[in-house]
């Protein structure tokens, strides 16, 4: 990442992060930063409030984030062979809210039905592997145990393809399809968020209703920070930089005139439990199978090749070589066995969704998290 663009972001100078994101882009499709630099260009254009500005990074995002890289069973690849070009589409996670910073941007410009098409894009199958023998969720590093047991054919077979609990794109969706006069099918979009998130259900009964005329969808906080980690640092895992919860979000519009609303919801999306959940992420962590296969070929190689001994005063050079060749197969393993940690920095750590009236020109919008003072912001002449 340029690192003059991820200060710049951090510290609301949106703009600047853009000029520089914008000047970091790279042509070759095949780069693993090709896709991460254009949606780090979408997600600074977005906060600077230049939401046409991102047409071009928005429209590209989309036409990767889209390439045809889903299994039988609709679940999604990270990485896929379009044309004969590796190309890497980010952990599911991160194309999930890529699809959703894609329908925003569509949505703030007025283009609902390409907005429609990017929040339904979101809501792909995902794999679920299951519980360990604990009967706790599997963890990444007990899919890979499993996965060295029985092969890689475990990856493919090994789960079950579940309905996506990803209730923000339930609600762009639904809002999206509001928009152009799909009423049964918000109304079911609606719906389905507060089925996955019981939470939610008091904003689904407001977008239900027709007291609004205005949507804002609120980012708050810095998401996970991607690390690698055990042996050879072949496993890879989101680092939350802040913790999650589940305080409100308060809201009190003032009129032009005096009058006012206040309400306050909860977040619709936690994107540390999206990180660290395995369903979310892409299990490129093969690798640490890969490594641990590979360090158990280097031991048993040379093991091996130290017990070839002399067979009636020859050494058996057949064995040596198998030995030898088995330690040279693990060595060449282990060689590429580290997690690649590039990430999409610029999440954030929640979404919120506020559905307001706003009644006139020079509305006053207070926004607060609640038990964060600093997470202050008033926005003011709001038409």
């Amino acid at each position: 990442i340029d690192q003059r663009g991820e200060v710049a972001f951090a510290v609301g100078e949106y703009a600047r992060a853009a000029e520089a994101f914008q000047g970091h882009l790279t042509n070759d499709r095949s780069d693993r930063s090709y896709i991460l630099d254009r949606e780090r260009l979408l997600l600074s254009a977005l906060a600077d409030g230049q939401a046409r500005a991102a047409d071009e990074a928005s429209n590209e995002t989309f036409s990767i984030l889209r390439v045809q890289g889903l299994n039988a069973d609709k679940t999604v690849s990270s990485v896929v062979i379009n044309e004969g070009v590796k190309i890497w589409k980010g952990e599911p996670f991160e194309q999930a809210l890529g699809f959703h910073y894609v329908a925003l941007q569509k949505a703030m410009v007025g283009e609902w039905d390409n907005a429609r098409a990017a929040a339904g894009s979101s809501l792909f199958l995902l794999k679920d592997f299951g519980e360990n023998e604990r009967g706790e969720k599997a963890s990444t590093l007990d899919i890979a145990r499993n996965a060295q047991k029985e092969g890689d054919q475990y990856f493919d077979k090994g789960y079950t393809a579940a309905k996506t609990d990803f209730a923000l794109g339930y609600l762009m969706t639904g809002l999206a399809n509001r928009a152009i006069g799909r009423e049964d099918e918000a109304s079911d979009n609606f719906g389905e968020a507060a089925r996955v998130n019981p939470a939610l259900e008091k904003l689904r009964d407001a977008l239900l209703g027709r007291g609004y005329n205005c949507v804002f969808v609120v980012d708050y906080g810095r998401g996970p920070r991607k690390t690698a980690y055990g042996p050879d640092d072949a496993l890879a895992r989101f680092v939350p930089l802040m913790a999650s919860d589940q305080n409100m979000l308060s809201c009190t519009l003032a009129g032009a005139g005096g009058a006012g609303e206040d309400v306050s919801y909860p977040p619709v999306c936690d994107v540390n439990a999206m990180a660290q959940s395995h369903q979310w992420n892409n299990l490129e962590d093969v690798r640490v199978a890969k490594s641990e296969i590979g360090s158990a070929l280097v031991a048993g190689g040379l093991a091996v090749a130290a017990t070839s001994g002399r067979d009636h005063g020859r050494v058996n050079e057949a064995q040596l070589l198998a030995g030898l060749g088995a330690a040279l197969a693990g060595a060449i393993m282990k060689s590429g066995a580290a997690a690649d940690t590039r990430h999409l920095e610029l999440l954030p750590q929640r979404v919120y969704v506020v559905p307001l009236q706003v009644e006139g020109r020079g509305s006053v919008l207070t926004l607060q998290v609640q038990g964060d003072e600093q997470s202050r912001m008033v926005l003011a002449g709001i038409d």
